[in-house]
């Protein structure tokens, strides 16, 4: 007998109880529910963004897969979706991406406090562009928010680029990548994933690009990016052009400190056939070499098969979340593989070709979420957890204290993101080199200048970049006239000078034995 999802987040756990497998469904009668990421929380359980019918949905489980709350989302004029991802920072915030249906599609982040409730929300609309949407989303160590954007334009000179926000929604800068200002060969560039290793960041997807010594003619292509700490673009790597692969990319795995390998697809133009493809490149943007997985490596009369999600077991074997077809039928399941592309173990789950979002949790087991359809026209979403051999694994019989950063508790309901801010000037937003450069120094302005009264205000930014600021004033002779301590996140100090003499004052504010700002003003 099916169960369903209510809004009271009454969650599906008879599934679980009868078959005694890790699984459960979400979702409601006669409604199309979908899965488009899921993460773990810092209290071991988990966080699945979904969305149903064109909207967003947020949902928090504890360990075993049972439901804590759910979130709808609501906007009085337009569409939202969470189909971009999902990231948690150390203080259980979460950051969703997605998109927003307005006269274009335009990508949407938003952030929830650690009891589910809307902090902020930011829809990024270019009119460079003519729409845009969110693809990933990761939260630096500093707690600053990248987001991987997809933007479309007439001329498709820049079509990847990262955004970057501080927690406080800020937009900080935006920087293109695989433009075509740099590389012209590119006709087209989506970047899927953005992955953090080694102090680099990756962003896997597919461009086209052109066969050698024919510019005229592109051809789809597998595409790797990587940037620096800095966010400065150091290689583009369209894989595969000297051995006319045709695909795409779909993650990238750290296999050391200097060589990386990329899991995709290669298709075939005549026949559409397609085949999963593990491609091997170095740190410096080299290829390495590629294994392409067979059909008959999945069973006999498959016709084609794809691996659209890849996690590591250990250094050398990995479970991948596959698709085959065979007889005219599309069947989902997981394989272990090693590097080679050897299929160690298979499991089938069942049919359907919906693209699911897979993780490796803190146990060491993985944890997928995929559509399923119970009947037609009706979509849920299945969630199951197994383990390294593909075998479902037990529930979790120990004890946890859930949403333990929020107390009291929290009830489900809706989230309204009707008043979300939208930045119409994100085109004219610095570059993260230019970012950067700023937050070498404290901007510091005195007023009124010249100082009539016998005050002067001295205001100040950036100073939530530096430690043990102090703020010293000298006369026209070099004579330190007073001084006293800055805090981080300060703005400004207003000191006294009516006893001073009329001339010329410098104030410099020192860090660390550093000056990091400095401006004169005149006393009358």
């Amino acid at each position: 007998m099916k169960k369903f999802v209510l809004i009271v987040a009454i969650f599906l756990g008879t599934l679980s109880s009868i078959s005694q497998k890790w699984e459960h469904i979400y979702g409601e009668p006669n409604r199309n529910d979908l899965a488009d990421d899921i993460i773990e929380t810092y209290d071991k359980g988990y966080y699945i963004v979904a969305g149903y019918e064109g909207n967003g949905w947020n949902i928090k489980t504890d360990i075993n897969g049972y439901g804590l709350y759910d979130k709808f989302l609501f906007h009085d004029l337009y569409q939202h979706r969470n189909f971009g991802g999902a990231a948690i920072d150390d203080n259980g915030n979460i950051y969703v991406c997605g998109g927003i249906l307005m006269d274009a599609s335009w990508p949407i982040v938003t952030k929830y406090n650690s009891c589910g409730e809307k902090v902020w929300c930011r829809v990024f609309i270019n009119d460079y562009f003519e729409d845009g949407v969110c693809w990933d989303i990761l939260v630096t160590d500093n707690d600053k928010i990248i987001v991987l954007i997809h933007h479309n334009s007439d001329d498709q000179v820049d079509q990847i680029l990262l955004y970057c926000l501080n927690s406080e929604g800020d937009l900080l800068w935006t920087k293109p990548y695989a433009s075509k200002n740099e590389h012209p060969e590119i006709a087209v560039a989506i970047g899927y994933n953005l992955n953090y290793y080694n102090n680099s960041y990756f962003i896997d997807g597919y461009c086209y690009w052109p066969y050698p010594g024919n510019p005229g003619q592109v051809y789809l292509r597998p595409l790797f990016i990587k940037i620096d700490s800095l966010f400065n673009e150091e290689w583009v790597l369209p894989f595969g052009v000297a051995d006319s692969i045709v695909g795409e990319a779909y993650g990238t795995i750290a296999l050391n400190d200097s060589v990386y390998f990329g899991m995709g697809v290669r298709r075939s133009s005549a026949t559409y056939n397609q085949n999963s493809l593990l491609m091997f490149f170095n740190d410096q943007g080299e290829e390495i070499g590629y294994n392409q997985i067979a059909n008959e490596d999945f069973g006999e009369n498959v016709e084609f098969n794809l691996m659209a999600k890849i996690a590591p077991i250990d250094d050398t074997s990995f479970v991948t979340k596959f698709y085959i077809g065979k007889n005219d039928t599309v069947y989902h399941g997981e394989t272990v593989i090693d590097t080679s592309g050897t299929i160690h173990e298979m499991q089938i789950r069942g049919t359907g070709g919906a693209i699911p979002d897979m993780i490796k949790t803190q146990d060491n087991n993985f944890l997928v979420a995929i559509e399923v359809e119970e009947n037609k026209g009706d979509k849920d979403i299945w969630v199951y957890k197994f383990d390294k051999n593909l075998e479902s694994v037990p529930f979790d019989t120990n004890t946890y204290v859930y949403d333990s950063l929020c107390p009291g508790g929290i009830q489900s309901g809706s989230i309204d993101i009707t008043d979300c801010l939208i930045w119409t000037d994100v085109k004219e937003m610095p570059s993260p080199k230019e970012y950067f450069a700023s937050l070498q120094s404290v901007n510091i302005t005195a007023f009124p200048n010249p100082a009539k009264k016998s005050d002067i205000t001295l205001s100040f930014t950036n100073t939530e970049h530096f430690e043990n600021m102090e703020l010293r004033f000298f006369d026209v002779f070099g004579k330190k006239v007073h001084s006293q301590k800055i805090y981080k996140y300060q703005g400004e100090s207003k000191v006294n000078i009516q006893n001073w003499k009329p001339g010329i004052y410098v104030a410099l504010v020192y860090s660390g034995g550093r000056v990091v700002a400095k401006t004169k003003f005149v006393v009358q």
